[in-house]
């Protein structure tokens, strides 16, 4: 009875596929020889709910798991676009190519990120970030600080009207002075005129 060997044959992308050839077969240029028990290992992950990526960065001595990931399909994960620019989103592996440099999250930490960002918190990436941990671990909220609003049409009329109010008081408060220096003046010239007839 002849022998079957399986391989692994990365064709591209995400796609693969296993070759299961009798050992009298010549493999497929590059073509990655796998062992049975690897083989039963790797299908036990495969559910329904589960997606497999090929990794960017095979690690051979990992078998199947060194050239391949299993994830579940909504694993949420950080990643970090710019960390100079604090750009980061999080993203899903049904959808994206999961990277080495993605952070595993919970989801219990995304929703927590969700409900507090949509209550008015604001967060930002840390200025210095861990080699692991959770999203809080590299997220922080934060105190926005906007630039003052330019002032409104009423703001400026109310100034305006402020101004007027102010220059109006000075030019009769300026009033009321010059007549009681004038009163004072007088008072002084009769009060010599009358003392002088004495």
């Amino acid at each position: 009875m002849e022998e079957t060997k399986i391989y692994l044959v990365l064709t591209g992308g995400d796609i693969y596929r296993f070759d299961v050839l009798k050992e009298n077969q010549t493999p497929e240029s590059g073509a990655i020889e796998v062992t049975s028990a690897d083989f039963e290992q790797f299908q036990s992950l495969l559910t329904m709910d589960k997606v497999v990526q090929v990794k960017t960065h095979p690690i051979p001595e990992n078998g199947i798991l060194g050239y391949l990931s299993v994830y579940p399909k909504e694993q949420p994960f950080l990643r970090i676009f710019d960390h100079e620019a604090g750009e980061y989103g999080f993203i899903i592996p049904d959808f994206y190519h999961i990277e080495e440099t993605d952070i595993a999250i919970t989801e219990e930490d995304k929703q927590s990120y969700m409900e507090r960002e949509a209550s008015g918190v604001h967060f930002r990436l840390k200025e210095t970030l861990p080699e692991a941990g959770g999203l809080f671990d590299f997220v922080e909220a934060y105190e926005m600080k906007l630039p003052p609003l330019p002032p409104s049409e009423t703001d400026i009329l109310k100034e305006q009207l402020l101004q007027q109010q102010l220059a109006t008081a000075e030019a009769i408060e300026k009033q009321e002075t010059g007549k009681i220096e004038l009163q004072l003046a007088l008072a002084e010239f009769i009060e010599s005129t009358l003392g002088g007839g004495e």
